[in-house]
């Protein structure tokens, strides 16, 4: 069995749940627009969080790490795929009425925060391989189209809203084939496997709060078109 196999069996059991559960929540249309705005928050961070790792990886294959030169040219190779993508999302926000400046103005909440502040930790002061549990699970569980197509309809929402979800579905799956592809490619050692596998599963973890998060917040009254920088991670 590959380390991409072993990481994929480990997650089968707790993967492709979350986002579904949110898809169907009765009030969906109206937690659309908050769910888009919370993609933005975590995808905005997705390239300086690649540059980082990217120069992590660098200074330790400079330093002899046996990991860092594959590592290297995997996220030189990924980061330009990933930049744009949080334009995508202001877009289709747009088609909601949903002005940029509300969107750019937010402060991410706390579970975002906590998604994506163990990256940038673990990357800094642990091994930059760790990032690559994180994509496992951002990228490796796309949507079928289908099922974007199906949420459209059952909102009621314009078609362009949904532009981002779309291109999605159809670029993670090759994404996620590299990625695979890349992690059986590098030398790694039982600590690197673990610390991919434990950065996949606070990822599985965190998105589950996020989008715990996400309905908590519309509930209350407090979705993106209303007060954006002050109260959105005071939750109770």
């Amino acid at each position: 069995m590959t380390a991409s196999q072993r990481l994929a069996a480990k997650l089968a059991p707790l993967v492709g749940s979350g986002r579904g559960a949110l898809w169907d929540e009765p009030g969906i249309a109206d937690i659309y627009p908050e769910y888009l705005a919370t993609l933005h928050d975590i995808v905005r961070a997705t390239v300086p969080e690649l540059e980082h790792a990217l120069h992590r990886s660098r200074e330790l294959a400079a330093g002899g790490d046996p990991v860092g030169p594959g590592l290297t040219t995997y996220l030189e190779a990924h980061l330009p795929e990933e930049r744009g993508h949080a334009e995508w999302l202001l877009e289709d926000l747009g088609e909601l009425g949903v002005e940029r400046a509300e969107v750019l103005g937010r402060w991410p909440s706390r579970a975002v925060a906590e998604l994506k502040g163990a990256q940038a930790h673990w990357i800094a002061y642990g091994h930059p391989v760790s990032l690559l549990g994180h994509l496992w699970v951002m990228e490796g569980y796309p949507a079928d189209p289908g099922e974007v197509e199906a949420l459209q309809v059952r909102t009621g929402l314009p078609p362009d809203a949904f532009r981002f979800l779309r291109r999605h579905a159809s670029i993670d799956r090759g994404h996620a084939a590299d990625l695979a592809a890349a992690i059986d490619a590098l030398p790694l050692s039982p600590r690197h496997e673990n610390m991919i596998g434990l950065s996949a599963l606070q990822t599985v973890d965190g998105l589950g709060s996020v989008f715990a998060e996400v309905v908590t917040c519309v509930s209350q009254s407090r979705p993106v078109q209303g007060n954006l920088t002050g109260d959105r991670d005071v939750v109770g």
